[in-house]
């Protein structure tokens, strides 16, 4: 099995290519930045990196059977990353599924998100949420030309992550030895939150059951429960001081409340048997791997 894949230097990228399935021959990752030097690192015998002016030379002369879209752009609610989020969330992903379909490739596993929900207002991150909404309609419009798998992910955690993504962000709080508090909203949202060893195995699951899936297929990728951010941030304060002697004081306030904040969100996991997949790591033992490979 032949794979390509976009987003390999992002975060859920990352962890798919240290866990590849020894069933897949070899991942051809796409990557828009020239050789950046931690890409040497994921270098095996499975996976081959390559830039944008070789990509259609790839899906004409190898067979592949899927790629696996994760690169996106969050960006701001502003006119300066409007360009950029709709640029890179819509019109790249578009012109991969073209060529895509042009060049028999059987499946497009697409990565979407909870905001991204029709059931939610669009709030917070809106331009970010509308793009991935126009991309998804323009999937099912192209699903009677090539099989589609859209992923629609919960609340993402583990280890390393973007500082400036929340669990990252608070990881590093809890780290730092010259911060005594750490200031948040109320925290009272529900999250179904999912270990990201779980995420990529869930797309495994699906790469290894392509053959058995409708035109347009969608995973809500979660355990099925939702519990209060407020509940994980307190899970998380305890693991690190287990770890780290020197305790923290965490507010929670609600002038930190962020307007447009989606109040709960869980994932429907009634398809997910259709891939056999279950996620393994239970909240407690996902937050406990991420402070041990945080903390080295």
């Amino acid at each position: 099995m032949k794979l390509l894949l976009t987003g390999g230097t992002g975060y859920i990228g990352r962890h798919f290519l240290s866990n590849i399935s020894n069933k897949i021959d070899i991942v051809y990752v796409l990557h828009r930045n020239k050789k950046p030097s931690f890409l040497k690192a994921f270098k095996t015998h499975q996976v081959e990196f390559i830039e944008q002016h070789e990509l259609e030379k790839i899906l004409i002369n190898e067979h592949i059977n899927a790629i696996v879209h994760f690169a996106t752009f969050y960006g701001d609610d502003n006119k300066d990353d409007k360009k950029e989020i709709h640029q890179s969330n819509v019109v790249f992903p578009t012109n991969l599924l073209n060529l895509a379909i042009k060049n028999n490739v059987n499946c497009f596993i697409n990565t979407d998100t909870f905001f991204a929900k029709k059931c939610y207002d669009l709030g917070y991150k809106s331009l970010y949420t509308e793009s991935k909404r126009e991309f998804e309609n323009i999937l099912k419009n192209k699903s009677n030309q090539i099989n589609v798998v859209n992923m629609r992910l919960e609340h993402v955690y583990g280890p390393n992550d973007n500082p400036k993504k929340f669990v990252g962000w608070l990881s590093n709080q809890f780290k730092n030895n010259s911060i005594h508090d750490i200031n948040l909203s109320e925290c009272l949202q529900k999250r179904d939150f999912i270990y990201v060893l779980d995420v990529v195995s869930a797309y495994m699951a699906v790469v290894h059951n392509i053959d058995k899936l409708d035109n347009f297929s969608e995973f809500q990728i979660g355990t099925g429960e939702a519990i209060k951010v407020r509940n994980f941030v307190e899970i998380l304060k305890i693991e690190y001081e287990k770890k780290i002697t020197k305790e923290k004081k965490v507010n929670f306030k609600p002038e930190f409340n962020r307007p447009g904040e989606i109040m709960h969100s869980v994932a429907n996991i009634e398809n997910n048997s259709l891939i056999n997949w279950k996620p393994k790591y239970r909240l407690n033992e996902g937050i406990a791997d991420l402070v041990c490979k945080e903390l080295g």
